[in-house]
């Protein structure tokens, strides 16, 4: 145990403080301080809503962070588990937090959402670097896949043809004649 990859803590190694980005970390932590010390957001109106996206991301530009999902939750005063179910189900109204959010609180809380979704792909496509950490938000916050599905059809069963005298009738029937009597003859001795 404590091999490489395994997590164990080799001989001298250090907690990974020292790893750490002073500034990165100190804008991360202002950051955090100040969106969870927002006052509550009044889920049942619309427009404190949109404010409170705005202010988010004046937020997020004032400390250089990204403006990500699980921190809009955190603005907004639920989990990101609870936005992704706001986002994904189709309430005309639902409470929250004792509140009873209308349909145009909850389009408006989806709009914001596709903005951050908007925002991650175009961040994506705008990184020069490894795209993996993108593939992890996306999957796990807006539910992309990075895989391919095959679906194979089979078909066992074919479709029967009509018989000669269904054919027959049909057509006789098409030129308003009666049905034709078909006579089969056999070769001699069969």
């Amino acid at each position: 145990m404590g091999g490489k990859g395994s997590g164990g803590r080799r001989k001298g190694a250090g907690n990974g403080a020292e790893k750490v980005d002073p500034d990165v970390n100190h804008r991360v932590i202002q950051f955090t301080k100040e969106l969870t010390q927002m006052d509550k957001c009044d889920l049942t109106d619309p427009e404190a809503i949109d404010e409170r996206f705005y202010d988010f991301l004046a937020l997020c530009d004032k400390w250089g962070m990204r403006a990500g999902v699980a921190s809009y939750a955190a603005a907004l005063g639920i989990s990101r588990q609870r936005l992704w179910d706001l986002t994904r189900r189709d309430y005309q109204q639902v409470t929250v937090g004792g509140m009873k959010l209308t349909r145009e609180s909850l389009d408006i809380i989806k709009k914001h959402y596709g903005f951050l979704e908007i925002t991650l792909e175009n961040l994506m496509m705008a990184d020069k670097g490894n795209p993996v950490k993108y593939f992890f938000l996306a999957k796990n916050h807006f539910g992309y896949k990075d895989q391919s599905e095959h679906i194979n059809v089979n078909i066992d069963e074919r479709a029967a043809l009509p018989t000669a005298d269904e054919v027959a009738a049909k057509y006789a029937a098409q030129l308003g004649k009666p049905q034709p009597e078909v006579v089969y003859e056999l070769p001699e001795g069969e």
